[in-house]
């Protein structure tokens, strides 16, 4: 439900999905198009360092454009949550 109304929101301009992330952070894709703004300090991560290697070898380096992770968004979700709670609890 949550979804549909973000959908709704961005079809008409009320949420803004700039490509530009806020100073310290990145902006990543997932495979299902998901979007994701990321704390810089999640590269450190295993993680992040892995799914960047996947996507590499599966895409290859974007010429332009967003980077695109071989990760679904749930993934995505689950991920963001372990590291948030290594590095800042």
């Amino acid at each position: 439900m949550l979804r549909l109304l973000q959908k709704l929101m961005r079809a008409f301009g009320l949420i803004n999905r700039s490509s530009v992330a806020k100073r310290g952070h990145f902006v990543v894709y997932t495979s299902d198009g998901r979007r994701f703004v990321v704390p810089l300090v999640y590269l450190k991560s295993t993680i992040f360092r892995e799914l960047f290697r996947l996507s590499e070898f599966v895409f290859g380096y974007p010429d332009s454009g967003p980077i695109k992770l071989v990760c679904d968004g749930v993934f995505m979700e689950y991920a963001c949550s372990l590291i948030s709670k290594s590095i800042f609890h």
